[in-house]
C-alpha cells in the first residue's frame, strides 16, 4: 500500500522553556460572510479588503502571516446556539 501525502498544516509542539503550547494565543475576528473554510494548522493573516478581520493566508493575501489558526466560536444556525469548532466552515 502506498503512502498518502496528506499534510496536517502547522502543529504546535510546546516551548523550549516548558510552558504549555496554548500560552500566547490571541482572539481575532473572521467576517461572517467569509466563504473560505479555515482549518486548524492553517496560516492566517489580516485581510486588506476587510480591515481588522482575519482570512486564510494564501499567495493572494498581501499582508504577512499573523499566526496559526487553532479553532473558533461561531453561531450555528442549525442548532441555534454558539459552538466551538476546530475549523471555520465558511459561509
Amino acid at each position: 500500500m502506498a503512502n498518502t501525502f496528506a499534510p496536517f498544516g502547522l502543529t504546535p509542539f510546546g516551548h523550549r522553556d516548558g510552558s504549555p503550547p496554548t500560552m500566547g494565543m490571541s482572539k481575532f475576528t473572521i467576517d461572517s460572510s467569509y466563504a473560505t473554510a479555515v482549518f486548524t494548522g492553517d496560516l492566517v493573516a489580516f485581510s486588506s479588503a476587510l480591515p481588522g478581520k482575519v482570512v486564510q493566508f494564501s499567495s493572494a493575501v498581501t499582508e504577512p502571516p499573523l499566526g496559526v489558526f487553532q479553532g473558533c466560536e461561531y453561531f450555528n444556525t442549525a442548532v441555534n446556539r454558539q459552538v466551538w469548532s476546530p475549523y471555520f466552515p465558511g459561509s
